[in-house]
């Protein structure tokens, strides 16, 4: 709670937004003094329930096109302003038990996290299930997201901004479709399906602009418990006794490891499962990974299974889910 008790007050001072006040005396534990305002009554931001997407500040980004935050190889992103964005967040309710899932649209900024379209956080029954928890680590193997070797080779930084190609929020499902271009001789475009309060469906296609031999690796980062594992079948769990696990498991065939991780830089221990796939792809040519992303836990207690009917098409315990052949751009 130290960034909201630094940077809401100075929010609900200039708009008088009674969702500010709420959020900070709910995440101060009733504790917050409120100096601003005191006939404007507290409401629970309703607003932010369910799919948001943050867009990007334009002053942000025009200097993300314009040139290095630091000096890092520079390059424009291909992302119209119109599609840019900053973050996307899946939100079940206001609840500390509530399921939360946030996107990151900027993959550059002050701190220089290469995570452009990286999954920053997944949040339930109170418990921090994926996480980007390190000042200091800045690698794209370090977050919630793909990296991409061509030929043996990584010659280009993962581009700065990821695009938005669409979205929609309905009463019980939830979609995204973003988009990273050019990033080392492939096209990246990650899908997020959300049956809300239980499951997300994430598929994952890698479309190449270049022939290549291409290692794809795409890495889920949680925090290290010492109960990390992964199955014959690639299904990972991550369980902890206090609040349930974390089950990330694959709807397509998929080698899978995990690694743990203490060093300097790190805040925490840390377990990333790898998926990979090495692939020899022809310009035009795809590869696509598909999992079913959810925990559980004492408000959220059910399990769920994930079936391949066809590579865009999935059975799930509640029914059918899946994504079309088309790809951003």
């Amino acid at each position: 709670p130290t960034m909201a008790k630094a940077a809401l007050p100075i929010a609900y001072w200039w708009t008088r937004d009674g969702g500010y006040r709420w959020l900070l005396e709910h995440a101060l534990g009733g504790k917050w003094e409120n100096p601003y305002w005191p006939d404007v009554e507290p409401r629970a931001p309703e607003r932010f329930v369910g799919l948001n997407v943050f867009p990007m500040d334009r002053q942000i980004y025009d200097d993300t096109q314009r040139r290095p935050t630091y000096n890092e190889a520079f390059e424009r992103a291909g992302v119209p302003f119109e599609e840019a964005w900053d973050k996307i967040s899946f939100r079940e309710n206001w609840e500390p038990d509530g399921q939360y899932l946030l996107l990151d649209g900027l993959g550059r900024g002050k701190h220089l996290h290469f995570d452009s379209n990286g999954i920053t956080t997944f949040v339930q029954d109170g418990e921090r299930w994926l996480l980007d928890h390190d000042y200091l680590v800045r690698n794209t193997t370090e977050h919630s997201m793909l990296s991409v070797l061509r030929d043996g080779r990584c010659e280009k930084l993962v581009p700065s901004l990821a695009g938005l190609a669409a979205s929609g929020d309905l009463a019980g499902m939830a979609a995204t479709r973003s988009y990273v271009k050019g990033y080392n001789g492939v096209d990246w475009d990650r899908r997020v399906l959300w049956s809300k309060g239980a499951w997300f469906l994430v598929q994952d296609t890698i479309t190449a602009r270049e022939a290549g031999n291409y290692d794809l690796d795409l890495t889920w980062k949680t925090i290290d418990r010492g109960n990390q594992r992964v199955n014959d079948s690639g299904q990972f769990t991550a369980r902890r006794s206090t609040a349930g696990a974390l089950h990330i498991d694959p709807a397509l065939p998929v080698r899978a490891w995990v690694t743990d991780y203490v060093r300097q830089g790190i805040s925490v221990p840390v377990s990333i499962l790898h998926q990979r796939q090495s692939v020899r792809l022809k310009a035009g040519a795809s590869a696509t990974f598909c999992s079913l992303v959810y925990a559980t836990g004492p408000k959220h207690p059910v399990e769920f299974a994930v079936e391949a009917l066809r590579p865009t098409a999935h059975r799930l315990k509640d029914g059918l889910a899946g994504f079309g052949p088309d790809r951003a751009g």
